[in-house]
């Protein structure tokens, strides 16, 4: 059975890199998050209307990605079967998620959390925008223990000059012909952004 008790959460700033690169994201931990022992975390395609299969795992992907840098816990990445357990629940909403959907997914696949992720706006051509929420679920307590959202649009100047610095940061070293504004025109790569800004406070 799950706890009912409510958790006190406190807003988490971003971390900045070696280099600087801004958080445009919004975050809660819970209080008590370092109490939780998580080894295998699931990972939900996003959600959201309008949003395609190969987008929503674009999306899924690149939040592995980003969170891969971040935490020494498996990531698990659940299938499109999964996500159709969870998508009449619009956790982001209702404010919670099914605890039968979490004990399914937590014993189906050993798992200590979920992350299930929203689009909450989306606007593919230019100027693009973005917006995302997601939210780790502890399979124990059916309760939120990390919820993160932000809100991109490539008009405006703190979208471009985070995608900017990020971009020099994190692909800087590597061996590409890519430009930093390509991130401004590419759908998924600027899905991939995104999903990189919310993973820098996990």
């Amino acid at each position: 059975m799950f706890a009912l008790a409510a958790l006190v959460f406190a807003s988490a700033g971003c971390a900045t890199t070696a280099r600087d690169v801004p958080c445009l994201a919004t975050t809660r931990v819970a209080a008590d998050r370092a109490e939780y022992n998580l080894r295998r975390i699931g990972v939900l395609a996003f959600q959201g209307s309008d949003l395609g299969v190969e987008e929503a795992l674009t999306l899924q992907h690149s939040l592995l990605t980003a969170l891969s840098l971040r935490t020494q816990a498996e990531l698990v990445p659940l299938s499109a079967a999964d996500i159709e357990e969870v998508s009449d629940n619009e956790p982001f909403r209702r404010g919670w998620t099914s605890p039968e959907t979490i004990l399914t997914l937590a014993k189906r696949y050993k798992l200590d959390a979920i992350f299930v992720g929203t689009v909450t706006e989306r606007r593919s051509y230019q100027p693009q925008r973005l917006g995302l929420e997601a939210e780790l679920i502890s399979c124990d307590t059916g309760i939120t223990i990390w919820n993160s959202s932000i809100q991109l649009d490539a008009a405006q100047d703190r979208t471009r000059l985070a995608l900017k610095a990020w971009f020099e940061n994190e692909r800087g070293a590597e061996a590409t012909t890519e430009a930093w504004d390509l991130y401004l025109l590419s759908p998924s790569r600027f899905a991939e952004f995104g999903a990189a800004q919310m993973a820098m406070t996990f």
